[in-house]
C-alpha cells in the first residue's frame, strides 16, 4: 500500500453506453458533497484512456463498477485484472452497482457476487434508498435509516483470490469477447468521411435550402466542441451545395491581442492581407464558385476589433453585390459557430445582424422574394440536441459504411438503442464500438478539417 493521498471519493467504472445513467448518479453524489472521478471530466483529449485510468484509481477512496444491460464495456472487460490489481494494492473497496434492467452481477465475476451490491431503479437520481447505500459504501458512514439494521456495508476491498478468478474466467486476456466489427488499425480520415454521412434532419434541410441564396449567414450551435466540429464537417463537406465551395476558417481566439491576424485565413488567395485586398480577391472568387467563411469564438475579441470584422463583412457584401436576376451568381456564406452556452461578452451579434428564427414560411420568403437581403440577416439554426437512434441505424446500413465494416454485427444494431440520443454520447459510442477507437470521439480532435 502506498502513501498516495486520495483526491476523489469514488472512481466510476462503466461501459460508455451507460454514461447518461452514470452521469446522473455522479451529479446526485456531488449534491452530497462527494467528489467523483468520471472519464469525460478528467481525461484531456489526446491522452491515453487506459493510462489515465490506471493513474486515477489510486487517487480515489473507493471504486464503483457499474453493470448495465449491455454488460461490461471494452476497458472494463479487457483491463479488469489491472483495475482489481490497483484496488488490491491501494486497499480500495469496490462497490458493484446494478443499473435498471440488471438483476445480478455477471456469473463469471464470482468475487463481486460475494460483495453487497446496490440496485438502482428507473428513477436513478431520485432513488434515495440506492443513493443512501452508495454513500454508505463510499464514506463508511451508515445512513440514519439503517442504524437499527444489521446489513453489511456495500463494497469490499478485493483479495488476491478475486484476481485469480478473473484470470481463470479469461476476461483479462480474451479481448475478442467484446464487440469487434472493424479492423484493429483504423484510418481516422476515413472515419471522418463516414461520420459526415450520419444524417440529422433537424438542421440539414434548412441549411441546404437557404445556402441557395446569393448571400447568407448562419448561426450554428452545439452542446459540445466535439459535436460542433462534427456538425460543421457534415454541413460543409457533405451537403451537395457546399462541398465544392472555397472554404476559409477563422478562430478568433487565436487572434487575441493580434486582431488583424484573422486576415491570415485568406493568405492562400492574397499576398496583401489588408482588408481591401482580401475583399477584392474574395469578390473575384464569388464570380466563379461558392465562398464559405467559418468563424468561431467571436467573444474573444474586444469591441473595437469586433466592429472591424463587421465592417469587413459589410464591405464584402457590398463589393460582391449579387444580382438576384443573375443565374450565374454564386453564394457568399458566413457560418458563425459557437457552443450552446456561448455568451456575447463584448459586442453582441444582434447589434450587427438581424437574427431570424427559422420556419417553413421564413425559408420560402427568403428564397422567393427578390428584395430579400440575406447578408444582413443571420439565420439561427436550432441547437442540435439529439441524434435519433433510427438515424444511426440508417447510417449503419449505408453502402459506404457497410463496405468499410464488411459486416455490421447484429449486436451493434441492438446496442444502438442503449446509446441514448445525446449527440456527444452517440458520437463517442460510434467511435468506440464501430470504429474501435479506444479514446472514443476524443481521438478525432486532430482529424477535423474545420480548423
Amino acid at each position: 500500500m502506498t502513501d498516495i493521498q486520495p483526491q476523489f471519493h469514488v472512481f466510476l467504472a462503466h461501459n460508455s453506453v451507460d454514461k447518461p445513467q452514470v452521469r446522473l448518479i455522479a451529479e446526485a453524489l456531488k449534491k452530497f458533497g462527494l467528489t467523483t472521478w468520471l472519464d469525460e471530466e478528467n481525461i484531456r483529449p489526446g491522452c491515453s484512456f487506459l493510462d489515465e485510468i490506471q493513474q486515477a484509481i489510486p487517487l480515489c477512496k473507493t471504486a464503483a463498477i457499474f453493470f448495465g444491460v449491455q454488460g461490461l464495456g471494452r476497458w472494463q472487460k479487457a483491463e479488469l485484472d489491472v483495475f482489481i490489481s490497483q484496488c488490491i494494492e491501494h486497499q480500495i473497496p469496490v462497490i458493484p452497482i446494478l443499473l435498471p434492467g440488471v438483476n445480478e452481477v455477471p456469473a463469471e465475476l464470482l468475487f463481486l457476487r460475494r460483495i453487497r451490491w446496490i440496485n438502482f431503479c428507473e428513477s436513478l437520481e431520485h432513488d434515495e434508498n440506492a443513493l443512501d447505500l452508495l454513500r454508505w459504501g463510499i464514506t463508511g458512514y451508515k445512513p440514519q435509516r439503517y442504524l437499527q439494521l444489521n446489513g453489511k456495508k456495500p463494497g469490499q476491498v478485493p483479495t488476491e483470490e478475486a484476481l485469480q478468478s478473473i484470470n481463470n474466467s479469461g476476461l483479462s486476456v480474451n479481448k475478442s469477447t467484446d464487440i469487434q466489427t472493424t479492423p484493429s488499425v483504423i484510418n481516422k480520415q476515413k472515419a471522418v468521411e463516414l461520420l459526415r454521412l450520419l444524417d440529422y434532419k433537424q438542421q440539414q434541410d434548412c441549411f441546404d435550402e437557404l445556402i441557395q441564396l446569393n448571400t447568407v449567414a448562419f448561426f450554428i450551435q452545439a452542446p459540445s466542441l466535439n459535436v460542433l466540429n462534427w456538425l460543421l464537417e457534415r454541413l460543409i463537406y457533405n451537403v451537395p451545395s457546399s462541398v465544392k465551395g472555397r472554404k476559409f476558417f477563422i478562430d478568433f481566439a487565436k487572434c487575441l491581442y493580434h486582431p488583424d491576424k484573422f486576415f491570415s485565413a485568406f493568405s492562400s488567395i492574397s499576398n496583401n492581407l489588408a482588408s481591401e485586398s482580401v475583399i477584392e480577391e474574395l469578390s473575384k472568387i464569388c464570380g466563379n464558385e461558392t465562398v464559405i467563411i467559418v468563424m468561431r469564438k467571436l467573444n474573444s475579441l474586444d469591441k473595437e476589433t469586433s466592429e472591424k470584422f463587421y465592417d469587413f463583412w459589410d464591405s464584402l457584401l457590398k463589393k460582391v453585390s449579387p444580382n438576384k436576376n443573375n443565374d450565374e451568381g454564386l453564394p457568399l456564406v458566413l457560418l458563425v459557430a459557437e457552443l450552446e452556452n456561448y455568451k456575447y461578452k463584448i459586442c453582441p451579434l444582434k447589434n450587427n445582424f438581424k437574427f431570424v428564427e427559422l420556419n417553413s414560411s421564413v425559408i420560402e420568403k427568403a428564397i422567393n422574394i427578390d428584395t430579400f437581403t440575406g447578408g444582413k440577416n443571420i439565420f439561427n439554426l436550432s441547437t442540435l440536441n439529439k441524434i435519433q437512434t433510427q438515424d444511426v441505424r440508417k447510417w449503419l446500413r449505408k453502402n459506404e459504411v457497410l463496405s468499410f465494416l464488411n459486416e455490421v454485427n447484429n449486436n451493434i444494431n441492438h446496442q444502438v438503442s442503449q446509446w441514448g440520443e445525446a449527440p456527444e454520447d452517440v458520437l463517442d459510442s460510434i467511435c468506440q464500438y464501430v470504429f474501435n477507437f479506444e479514446n472514443g470521439i476524443a481521438e478525432m480532435d486532430a482529424e477535423w478539417k474545420i480548423k
